[in-house]
């Protein structure tokens, strides 16, 4: 018992490194297609074939960019960039196909709730939550 937990721990090493650019700021999964989505905060989103670690596109014009929540059951990925908005993303063209204005600023961390399948953003200069509708 012991052996493997120690085993286990030590067998963990550091793969490889994905050279994407200035300043990335989070990265969020598509288990659909192995993608993997990096937000780079200045002005684009880093597509990056998760087989091979390879960059594959990219996804421009959204500037500041720093949250990102993808839902699988609809293919989307949301993307909050700037103070205040959000840039919903198809998953199979990775175009931007809706922007939805928040009235409230400070757009921070994201999450997708596969459950009730709704997108929330922390907001951290409202002192509240945005919520979405996935559906939609």
């Amino acid at each position: 018992m012991y052996f493997f937990i120690i085993f286990s721990i030590f067998a963990q090493y550091l793969e490889a490194q994905i050279v994407v650019g200035k300043n990335p700021c989070e990265v969020c999964y598509n288990p659909i297609n192995h993608k993997l989505y990096v937000s780079i905060a200045e002005a684009s989103i880093i597509i990056v074939d998760g087989f091979n670690n390879e960059i594959t596109d990219s996804i421009i014009g959204l500037f500041n960019n720093h949250s990102l929540a993808y839902n699988f059951l609809n293919n989307k990925l949301y993307c909050a960039y700037g103070s205040d908005s959000i840039a919903v993303i198809d998953g199979a063209t990775n175009q931007i196909i809706k922007r939805i204005w928040s009235a409230n600023t400070g757009l921070g961390r994201s999450l997708y709730n596969p459950i009730n399948n709704k997108i929330y953003f922390a907001n951290h200069n409202s002192n509240n939550v945005s919520v979405i509708d996935g559906e939609r």
